[in-house]
């Protein structure tokens, strides 16, 4: 009952934090300095906030929707397909609260205030409960983790335990078997026939808390057995939350993170340490990264590359109570409390981008930050040799630059999956004239360019696709002629909004026309010199190309 009413007393203290963002932000770049200079901070940036009513405790996503276990509204829907402008789109209500939620196939598994409530969300328009699990009373102790594996649902049940449930028709949830909590449940997570238990800590006193993991063995539901375990250090308080990749589990606490070695989950042993810990986290896709839930203290950011040494690599100030996170690509969904949902962009972990292609002449950029940046190994189907880029004349290059814009030629047409960092805003410089430019890792108007000396002409984004075509966007991986009255600098940005509305250039019903193989030329109509540059065609393309 202390640790619940320790959560409860922070929580009725949330909202002075709002007013304390700013601060909090300021204080964490200059802790990073003065301790962790040795680690180069990371770029995280927030994205939107979107106040979801509740309070936002719990996070989960499926496709372009992310699921909010959002305490008094229970489960909160969002749709995020613009992070810049994500919307409630629903909420689905229960009996007690929503305090954490967990998808799996179309169904969310929310964790009340007296069990699981299991959310089918196979239309997010028309989310509802299909069925409940309940083993608590008003009052009571509350379930906190949920794992679910071949249409069985695996919950750590807190002081009551581990229970083993057949959710294989959801509407009609039936108990298999149950294990009794050495103390308090508070995380499980199933691998073939072991359970991993993580218990809040071995049966003492919360002041001599020692984290306790048990290794069981479910492969009889009704005959539940410990076949190994492994206790932490009272130095790091409780325990939180668990995860199990391959051969390694990590163990959050209070105070402080576990790295084990389970390759004999008979005997696991520490490997790893790291502090601060904190309440909930989650793992990239590829196993580098924990994205930590530091309740007051923002989301914490560790590689674990390497599980000797964890090292955090950045921090996140969130407006109120960082509760749970939920890092998909280069986004991370942050259940922020009274700060609703929060939606981050960061730059440390690699993304892929497609990037299709035609037979013969393209105009190609390079959308993502690489280590390799070689045309033949961005581009292998490509022909050697056929690389240029263009300053008053076409340059033969071997290596492609941010922003720049390059002709490569292929045998036939295909797609192209390139890895690496997201750009999320680059400086371009432009030439008097016609350039080649590329833009960043997501598609950008043109009329959202910043362009703060008027450099650009109007109208003169051309794309290529067997011949020029006029644009009103830069896409990722693909190349632009634009022309500039003068040499300057423009800026592209990330879900930046547009800073103008686009110009009409067609000079139908404004001049007299003739068609010639099958092309409009206009004719009789007075323009100045600067307007003509609005009219004018860029460059011919490299030998063999038709414009």
């Amino acid at each position: 009952m202390t640790f619940f009413l320790r959560k409860i007393r922070y929580f009725s203290n949330r909202r002075e934090k709002l007013l304390n963002h700013t601060k909090k932000t300021f204080l964490f770049i200059i802790l990073d300095v003065l301790f962790h200079s040795a680690t180069p901070a990371q770029d995280i940036t927030l994205l939107s906030q979107l106040v979801t009513g509740g309070a936002a405790f719990g996070v989960d996503y499926k496709d372009d929707f992310v699921y909010v276990a959002d305490w008094s509204n229970d489960l909160t829907i969002v749709d995020a397909a613009d992070p810049y402008n994500p919307s409630i789109i629903g909420n689905v209500g229960f009996d007690g609260s929503g305090r954490k939620v967990r998808i799996f196939g179309d169904y969310a598994y929310v964790t009340g205030s007296y069990g699981i409530h299991i959310v089918d969300i196979s239309n997010p328009f028309e989310a509802s409960v299909a069925g409940e699990f309940i083993r608590s009373s008003p009052g009571g102790v509350y379930p906190h983790g949920v794992d679910v594996k071949d249409g069985k649902c695996y919950i750590s049940f807190n002081a009551m335990g581990l229970y083993i449930i057949d959710v294989s028709n959801p509407e009609n949830p039936v108990e298999l078997g149950h294990f009794d909590a050495l103390d308090w449940a508070r995380d499980v997570v199933v691998v073939d026939s072991l359970a991993y238990l993580l218990n809040l800590n071995n049966g003492g006193s919360f002041s001599d808390a020692l984290q306790y993991l048990q290794v069981l063995n479910i492969s009889d539901p009704n005959n539940i057995y410990e076949v190994g375990n492994w206790t932490g250090s009272n130095d790091y308080a409780w325990s939180n939350s668990l995860i199990v990749r391959e051969d390694h589990a990590y163990v959050l606490g209070d105070n402080g993170l576990f790295v084990l070695d389970i390759t004999d989950p008979t005997s696991p042993q520490t490997v790893g340490v790291w502090n601060p810990g904190g309440w909930n986290f989650r793992m990239s896709e590829d196993g580098d990264l924990l994205y930590i839930a530091k309740e007051g203290g923002g989301m914490k950011v560790v590689d674990v590359s390497d599980p000797t040494n964890p090292t955090r690599i950045s921090t996140f100030s969130t407006f109120d109570y960082c509760a749970d996170v939920a890092p998909r690509d280069n986004l991370v969904y942050i259940a922020d409390g009274d700060g609703g949902l929060l939606i981050v962009q960061h730059t440390f972990a690699q993304v892929s981008i497609d990037i299709d292609h035609n037979e013969h002449w393209n105009l190609v950029g390079l959308p993502l930050e690489v280590e390799d940046s070689n045309y033949q190994t961005l581009f292998p189907e490509s022909i050697g040799g056929t690389l240029y880029s263009y300053n008053g004349a076409y340059v033969p290059e071997s290596y492609l630059t941010s922003g720049e814009g390059y002709w490569l030629r292929f045998e036939n047409s295909g797609s192209t999956t390139i890895d690496g960092i997201p750009i999320n805003e680059l400086t371009i410089s432009l030439s008097e004239g016609w350039n080649l430019v590329s833009g960043i890792s997501e598609t950008v108007s043109i009329s959202s360019v910043s362009d703060p000396d008027g450099i650009i002409v109007s109208g003169t984004l051309y794309g290529y696709d067997g011949a020029y075509l006029p644009s009103e966007e830069l896409m990722a991986g693909k190349g632009y002629w634009l022309r500039a009255y003068e040499d300057g600098e423009i800026t592209l940005t990330s879900g930046a909004l547009a800073k103008t509305a686009p110009r009409d250039f067609s000079l139908k019903g404004k001049a007299n026309s003739l068609i010639v193989n099958g092309m409009d030329l206009y004719f009789g109509v007075e323009m100045s010199a600067r307007e003509r540059l609005s009219y004018g065609l860029p460059p011919k393309p490299p030998s063999g190309a038709f414009d």
